[in-house]
């Protein structure tokens, strides 16, 4: 293929959903000159408004380049590739397990130094709603973050179906096998076994199957974007298959989504103050 007309692929790396896997596998196999992995930029860049990612490729033979990943990667990056196809692909995760997924990371690594793990059913409700279709929303498609919070959250979903639509690729995480069997098909690199997934040897304090249902309940209910949105992309994969049955959410008023927050932030704050609960869910 002319190098003009070589496709790059954009693998939009969500936290929590295979991300990591694909960009060992690409890295182990693709030389620097073939592969970014876009790094966040440093606080002080972010608040000058700078780009999300670290600005450390001005010099680069874009030529050369067939793959980029990163949690910063944003839509607009494709401008560096002229008029090269762009194949734009996403790993989702159910709003459970990407919340399960978290937490267990970050108190695996808390238990370790010797600090206290809070339970399950009061962390999560520090956490933001719909924490993957807002990542999409500021990271990816650029959306300023007062649009984001006045948008209903149907037209979350709608915006987001209509631009997922055509990406070359989406799926549930647990399709990363598929992906990787596909990019090392179309860019010509090996697809052993060894060392491409991430295996963690931490315990899992907490698993979706055995949370409560008041919990799964509350989950789904604040992230009812995120659940449309994995319910609709899960399985479509492919650009030529059909996207799910339109999973359908109703909206809040404005004034309850923007009140919904300063509650989190209750439930943070009485986190920090009780460090000393211990337990799971």
């Amino acid at each position: 293929i002319d190098t003009d007309q070589q496709p790059v692929y954009f693998l939009v790396h969500v936290p929590k959903c295979a991300g990591t896997t694909v960009h060992h596998f690409l890295s182990d196999r693709l030389v620097h000159a073939e592969y970014i992995e876009l790094r966040n930029a440093s606080k002080i860049q972010r608040l000058l408004a700078r780009p999300h990612f670290s600005n450390r490729h001005g010099s680069r033979n874009w030529g050369r380049v067939r793959a980029v990943s990163g949690h910063p990667l944003p839509q607009s990056f494709g401008k560096r590739f002229e008029s090269r196809p762009i194949r734009e692909a996403v790993l989702l995760r159910s709003p459970a397990g990407h919340l399960v997924s978290q937490y267990n990371q970050k108190f695996n690594t808390a238990r370790r130094v010797g600090k206290a793990v809070p339970p399950f059913s009061s962390w999560f409700r520090t956490k933001p709603a719909n924490p993957i279709s807002t990542f999409l929303l500021y990271r990816y498609f650029e959306l300023p973050m007062w649009r984001i919070i006045v948008m209903s959250d149907r037209e979350k979903l709608e915006l987001l179906t209509k631009k997922l639509s055509a990406f070359w690729f989406v799926g549930d995480y647990r399709h990363c096998d598929l992906l990787m069997d596909r990019l090392s098909d179309e860019l010509g690199i090996s697809r052993n076994a060894s060392n491409t997934g991430v295996r963690s040897k931490d315990q899992k304090l907490v698993d979706v199957a055995t949370l409560p249902m008041w919990v799964q309940d509350k989950i789904e209910s604040d992230s009812a974007v995120d659940v449309a949105l994995h319910e609709r992309f899960r399985d479509r994969l492919w650009n030529e298959n059909p996207v799910a049955a339109q999973t359908r959410v109703s909206d809040r008023p404005l004034l309850r989504r923007i009140v919904r927050e300063p509650g989190r932030f209750y439930h943070m704050l009485s986190g920090l103050v009780n460090r000393r609960i211990g337990g799971n869910v």
